[in-house]
Parts: structure tokens; sequence; C-alpha cells
């Protein structure tokens, strides 16, 4: 007995060490192949037009989490033939399961459904694993997981899938920073709420021109891939009757959300009234690679900003520059002070791993002279968003960070409108004014806001946190 239990102890700890080096260190020694001086911009091609057509793209902010909601519903309601869906993680509650019902509902209706989800933070499991069964069960429906958990391939567990689109008949999408659960969505009391941002895309004349083809072709992309697989590719009798019993309750949920608020579903909006029109919209994403991946969405941004005459501005949840992604950095020639930052304060921030990183380069933010927003509540923020010289906005899923730089996909629009971008700012602005948000002046300041325990925790938690730097 004591020697198996040795034995088992010595496996344990090779397994342990085996993950750390492949899970982990790896990933310090791992160099991506892209070169800055040979890669091919996309944005070489801002400020031209192919076509006419280019004009056709016009755009709806949702920066309103209610109203992002109900642009999800109408989208969903208004499909005929497909619905592409990629998500990072649907949170348990109401909000998911609507759009669930919703789903299952388009799909009793003849329209093809597509969902893919990150193989590891999909979140279907307890009350949600039966929708597996569903999904599975159903002509209409196809699910998949990218890159779903292997214990012996460590080196893939940070090869996560953390877009946010939504694509429907090729004639809208939504794209931007929001996952799928109530705390998105709906503002409740004592409930924690996330201040997010998406952008609804509409393909005005159905053209072949239009970037939502382009959001097509990406998540074609994704769905091909050796890493996506359905988490289930044969359906049990058991299964099947768990499966229809779901369904049923994601439809009656549906319907009974549907009695209850109206308002949510009548198509009362009109979302072309409320659109902006466009010059141009191109899209962005990362490679679909594993270990480091060439930072594509990273270049083609820092080539953005390298091109700013005026000024610059972005919100992040999490900021965390290290000295891999700055070295892509080096050539923005507008003065520092014309550089704005918008992220989570020590308050706000739901990440203490992320927050303990950005603590090792807050003080060298300020340094530098950029201007440093915090954000101090009630709630936190999660949208990623740049201006450029107010002309250029940038929505999606891409943090400030190594993780979204290297490590997981990313898919951004770029949107060319001087009106847009004002709108955009305005709604910015205007959150950074009513909640107070502090601003950064010298490396000295403190946060008051924050509690003295939070404050040590997290600056304690820094030093941990900076073995493993490169993957938060």
């Amino acid at each position: 007995m004591q020697r198996l239990k040795k034995v088992v102890f010595i496996l344990f700890l090779s397994y342990i060490i085996y993950c750390l080096f492949f899970g982990i260190f790896i990933f310090r020694i791992h160099e991506p192949l892209a070169d800055k001086s040979e890669f091919k911009y996309i944005t070489n091609t801002l400020g031209r037009k192919d076509t006419e057509d280019n004009w056709q793209d016009s755009v709806v902010l949702l920066e309103d989490g209610p109203q992002s909601g109900v642009a999800r519903i109408d989208m969903i309601e208004q499909a005929e033939n497909t619905i592409d869906v990629a998500y990072y993680t649907l949170h348990k509650g109401a909000v998911t399961n609507t759009f669930l019902g919703l789903l299952l509902d388009a799909a009793d209706q003849g329209v093809q459904v597509r969902i893919l989800l990150d193989g590891i933070f999909h979140n279907l499991r307890g009350n949600l694993k039966d929708a597996v069964y569903s999904f599975a069960d159903h002509p209409n429906v196809e699910l998949k997981y990218y890159e779903p958990l292997h214990l012996l391939k460590p080196w893939t567990w940070n090869n996560r899938l953390h877009d946010k689109l939504i694509v429907v008949d090729e004639k809208f999408a939504i794209i931007g920073g929001r996952n799928i659960g109530d705390k998105y969505f709906v503002k409740a009391e004592q409930e924690p709420f996330v201040e997010d941002r998406d952008v609804l895309i509409i393909n005005q004349q159905l053209s072949n021109q239009s970037v939502i083809h382009d959001m097509k072709r990406y998540f074609q992309e994704l769905w091909n891939h050796d890493y996506s697989e359905p988490p289930i590719k044969k359906v049990s009798n058991g299964q099947q009757k768990k499966g229809q019993k779901k369904s049923k309750e994601l439809l009656q949920e549906l319907n009974h959300a549907k009695l209850k608020q109206p308002n949510l579903f009548n198509r009362s909006i009109d979302w072309n009234d409320l659109s902006i029109g466009t010059e141009k919209i191109t899209f962005i994403h990362n490679p679909i690679q594993r270990l480091n991946k060439e930072p594509w969405v990273w270049l083609e941004i820092n080539h953005l900003m390298e091109s700013a005459k005026k000024s610059i501005v972005i919100e992040s949840p999490y900021v965390i520059p290290t000295n891999k992604m700055m070295k892509y950095s080096d050539q923005i020639s507008i003065p520092q002070e014309n550089i704005t930052i918008i992220t989570n304060s020590l308050t706000s921030t739901p990440n203490p791993l992320a927050f303990s990183g950005y603590l090792r380069h807050v003080d060298n933010i300020v340094e530098k002279g950029l201007n440093l927003l915090e954000y101090i509540g009630p709630n936190s923020i999660h949208g990623k968003t740049y201006i450029i010289d107010h002309d250029k906005s940038v929505i999606g899923s891409f943090n400030l960070d190594s993780r979204s730089t290297f490590l997981s996909t990313e898919s951004m629009v770029i949107i060319e409108s001087t009106e847009f971008a004002d709108h955009l700012y305005n709604n910015m602005e205007n959150r950074v004014f009513q909640n107070q948000t502090a601003i950064h002046t010298n490396v000295e300041d403190d946060n008051r806001y924050a509690s003295f325990i939070k404050n040590i925790f997290l600056r304690a938690l820094s030093i941990v946190t900076a073995f493993y730097h490169h993957m938060l």
C-alpha cells in the first residue's frame, strides 16, 4: 500500500510539473511568428471604398443593456434562413433561458441555427446541461465547442474562444463585449451589473460587399476548424427525452416572458431609423492558432493608433500592457496627454487577477503622461473600444492585455464614421461624468473608494501574478 501511495504521488507530481511547463511556462518561451515589418495590414485600406456598396452598412450603438437585449430578440425573430452564434460564455439566468428559447423557436420555424461556444467556459452545465441534448436532438440546430478541455494537452487550455458574435441571414450582425447573462442586460437591485457595449450592423441593401459577409466567413472558419467539436455525436434515448423536456421548458419560459414583457417582443423599434450611415466598416480578428498567436488584432489597432493625428480614446476593463505587447507599439506620434484610457478601478473591478496585473503598470502609465481614468462604479465596465481622431471607432471583444493579444480568438470592427464616433464618445463621456470617474494625476494617487482589505489583497496578489504576467 505504501508503495502504491508513493507511485500515485510521483505520478501526480509529474502531472503537475507537466501541466506547469506545457500550460504556463511554454508560453514564456514560444514566440509568435508575426514580423511587424512584413505584416500586411487590413487597415491600409481604410479611407477607401472598393465600391459604392460599402455605403450600405449602417450601425446602431448598443450602449444600453436592455436595448442590446431587444436588438438580439428582434434579430432572432426576424431570421428567415440562418443564425450563427459565437460566444465565450452563457451565464445561468432568465436572459440565457430566453436567448436559448428564441434560438429553439427559430429552429422550429425552419431557420438553421449554429451555436459555437468556448469549450471550457461555455457553462452548459447543471440546469443547462440538458440544453446540449435539446440542440443535438433538433434537426435545425448544431452545437460545437471550441477547444474542449483535454487533460493531457495543457497547451490547449489557454486557446480560448473569446468572440461575441451573432450573424443573422447576412443582413444583421451584433459584435461587442457582452456575453449572454442577466448582468449584461438587466439592472436589478443588489445584483452586479456590467456596463458594456455592442454595435448592431445592418446590411441595408443586402450587398455582397457588406462587412457582415467577412464576419460570416470568419465564423465559418471557426466552425469548420479541427479545434471545434460537437459535445455529443449521437443522442441516446435517455438523452433525447431529457433534451425534449428541456426544449419544452425553454419554450415555455420564452412564452411566459412574452406574456410578462410583451414590449420586448413586439418589434416596435425601427433599427434603420436609429442607425448611422458609415463610410466603411472593416472586420479584423486573431488567427486560429495554439500557443502564442500572431497578434493580428493588436497589430491592426497599433497601426490605427500610429496614424492618429489628434487623439486616441481607449476603454478596456483590463489594461495590462506587457513588454511583449509594447514592442509592437513604438511609433505613436501624438502627445501622450492626447491619449485617454478608461478602465476599472480597484473598487469596480470584477477580476482580481487581471487587476493585480494592471497594478504593476499603473505608475508607468501615469508617469508617461497619459490620461488615465478609473471607473468607480457603482457597477463595472466591460466594453472594449478605441476611438481614433473622432472619425474611426473600434468595437469588439479585444481587451488591452496579453491574453487578448496572444492567447484568445478575438474580433473587432473598425467603423469609419465621424457621426458615429462623436455619438460613441458622448456616450462614453456621459458614463465617466455620471459616475465621477477618478482621474489619476500622480503615481501616489490612491483609490479612496476601495476597501483597505481589498487594496492590500490585490497588491499582494500582484506579486504572485508577476510570474505569469504574460497570461493575464
